[in-house]
């Protein structure tokens, strides 16, 4: 499938807001001048100055679970979007693709993840303790991502055709360093989040004590050459109708470094 044989439209969406919105810039320098970019996302008030972002990108506010409006309808699609409920979702989204076109969904299962030593037997009981209270604190909010290790079955209940699941392992050696961090940064914004909800008799952490952990397990993964490491689950499935008439790429923005190298080839 050519994706430059024509004009075409590409889409960024997003549900839950982004502070850096560098991905739809990267993709921008990567595709023909010809090509447009429409960003969605469930608010904008995220977004940085519009001057940083090329003439030929455009930002919207959209909600995945709700209508397109029909100019976007039938459109070749690149997506990139986090959402709960995952069915709807995707009929949602069929609903933009061409007859044939391809639907790619990527996503973190967070309850799967792990660290990895980085000699056998070395201590890496702050990184654990860091990333088991991370689990339960998502767990506890019903977004532990295990609907992510159900998205083929999801794809196949809502008719996609020609399915397939790819689960990748995020530990390329060359970016543990920056894999490292931005885990990191995630785990304790997501612990701050559930720090300033917290009512009486939460278990939620204190705001110090979430600072503390997260200085204590940088320092362990650093100073033993661990890592933290997830799956990374790939799937794709076809709307029925002509074949290679579009594509859409759902891909989450907290790994979008890695995402980009292994679907985007251009």
């Amino acid at each position: 499938m050519d994706l430059y044989e024509e004009p075409a439209s590409y889409l960024l969406l997003r549900t839950s807001t982004e502070r850096d919105s560098a991905w739809l810039r990267d993709l921008a320098k990567e595709l023909p001048k010809t090509c447009r970019l429409d960003g969605f996302d469930i608010s904008l008030e995220q977004l940085p100055d519009s001057a940083r972002f090329p003439s030929d990108i455009n930002y919207h506010v959209q909600d995945i679970l709700a209508p397109f409006p029909v100019e976007f309808l039938r459109q070749l699609l690149v997506m990139g979007l986090k959402a709960d409920e995952w069915e709807r979702a995707i009929r949602n989204l069929g609903n933009i693709l061409r007859p044939g076109g391809y639907l790619q969904w990527t996503d973190i299962a967070p309850f799967a993840s792990s660290i990895v030593p980085g000699t056998p037997g070395c201590n890496v009981d702050d990184a654990k303790r860091y990333l088991e209270k991370f689990i339960e604190v998502i767990s506890n909010y019903g977004k532990s991502g295990k609907s992510v290790t159900e998205l083929y079955s999801h794809f196949k209940k809502c008719g996609l055709k020609d399915c397939t699941e790819d689960i990748l392992f995020l530990d390329e050696p060359e970016y543990k360093a920056v894999l490292n961090v931005n885990y990191v940064k995630v785990i304790s914004h997501v612990l701050q989040a559930a720090s300033s909800e917290a009512g009486p008799g939460s278990d939620a952490l204190p705001m110090d004590q979430i600072v503390r952990l997260e200085r204590l397990a940088m320092k362990n993964v650093q100073e033993t050459n661990s890592s933290f490491l997830y799956k990374l689950y790939v799937v794709t499935g076809r709307r029925c109708g002509a074949a290679d008439q579009g594509s859409l790429i759902i891909h989450d923005a907290m790994q979008h470094q890695q995402v980009s190298a292994r679907i985007y080839p251009i």
